[in-house]
């Protein structure tokens, strides 16, 4: 299985260490996503970030930055996602999110990909639950799916089992106590998806 790790919504101690052993680890896909971030407060951050974790990454929110940085990717957030294809850069990996099987069905644009959430309880938002149980084995959708949500190292399997082709994680990486632990769990979850395979 492919494993994305998705930033913190708010600025980690660890975050810059953390995101570079992601890439020493071999995540396949890292997002920058600060929802609550203003333009200038995430430029500066992006500016710090090294070109490595830039080039692996999709950013959330502002065309102009991801125009500006060697951004690998644009996701587009639910509100966003009737814009679609309105990035023009070139060898871009598209995603968005889906939270009903309604959508993931009925959703016609070609996106590369798409996060399918809340699969589990999340860890990182509280009261942010599955209102149903994720199933996409077999289901012909045309696009990767990755499970969002309550994702740690003991549900790797469980999204497998239901037809998804990676995950996403957040809170089983930024909610523990220390880096080291962190970091530990984030190569539990790269061990057990590339098991996955």
């Amino acid at each position: 299985m492919k494993l994305i790790l998705i930033t913190p919504e708010i600025f980690h101690k660890d975050e810059n260490s953390i995101l570079e052993k992601a890439l020493e680890i071999g995540v396949d896909r890292i997002h920058v996503r600060k929802p609550n971030c203003n333009h200038n407060t995430l430029y500066k951050y992006i500016d710090n970030l090294s070109d490595g974790i830039i080039r692996k990454s999709s950013l959330h929110y502002y065309k102009d930055i991801f125009m500006e940085f060697n951004f690998s990717g644009f996701h587009f957030s639910v509100t966003q996602k009737e814009y679609f294809p309105n990035v023009e850069k070139k060898n871009s990996k598209i995603s968005t999110s889906f939270h009903s099987m309604g959508e993931v069905l009925g959703f016609k644009n070609n996106f590369d990909y798409a996060f399918c959430s809340p699969v589990f309880p999340s860890i990182s938002k509280q009261d942010h639950e599955p209102d149903f149980e994720w199933n996409i084995k077999g289901k012909q959708t045309g696009i990767e799916l990755y499970a969002l949500g309550g994702i740690d190292h003991s549900k790797i399997e469980r999204c497998k089992e239901r037809g998804f082709d990676g995950v996403g994680i957040l809170g089983a990486v930024w909610n523990k106590n220390t880096i080291g632990e962190s970091i530990e769990e984030l190569i539990k979850i790269k061990r057990i998806c590339e098991e996955m395979y």
